[in-house]
């Protein structure tokens, strides 16, 4: 179909016509949205400032032996085994499990030693030597030696097992 140049014209003049009605419609409906008194009208105000620039940290309090512990979780733990476990829910859950050689607290910044008492880190940063604890042992009673720590960072490496 084609259309004559003095119909393109007029087509164009109802088009601009329709978006000015538009706009002037929108206008006014914006406009009616601030119309009005104040009067009986509640003005909130922010309860939670912002904190100020010196963050502080709470210092928790040392439980009682025994009691429940509860953990809310979005999804279930797919395994327990801390090795092999490579997504949130587990690990949320092995972290609660197992004690690693050394932990970082972010509360006060400080290092904390668990099954190692301290470490050397060599001059070139490559190499850490760590130095166990006297006496730690398994669940079962059996000590932890150097071996296990090598056997779980050798599983934890290990490309077959985790090939992503």
């Amino acid at each position: 179909m084609t259309t004559s140049p003095e119909e393109e014209k007029t087509m164009a003049a109802i088009g601009r016509w329709a978006s000015t009605a538009l706009l002037l419609a929108g206008l006014a409906v914006v406009a009616g949205c601030g119309a009005g008194s104040s009067e009986g009208k509640t003005t909130f105000k922010d309860t939670h400032p912002l904190p100020p620039d010196t963050m502080t940290y709470a210092t928790p309090e040392i439980g009682t032996y025994g009691g429940r512990f509860v953990i809310g979780q979005t999804s279930s733990p797919k395994t327990f085994n801390a090795i092999m476990a490579n997504e949130t829910s587990s690990t949320d859950a092995t972290q609660l499990l197992f004690c690693t050689l050394w932990d970082f607290n972010n509360a006060t910044q400080q290092e904390i030693p668990y099954l190692a008492k301290s470490y050397d880190l060599s001059p070139d940063g490559l190499t850490y030597t760590w130095h166990l604890r006297r006496g730690a042992a398994f669940s079962d009673g059996h000590p932890i030696t150097a071996d296990d720590v090598l056997f779980s960072f050798a599983v934890a490496y290990d490309s077959t097992l985790h090939p992503s």
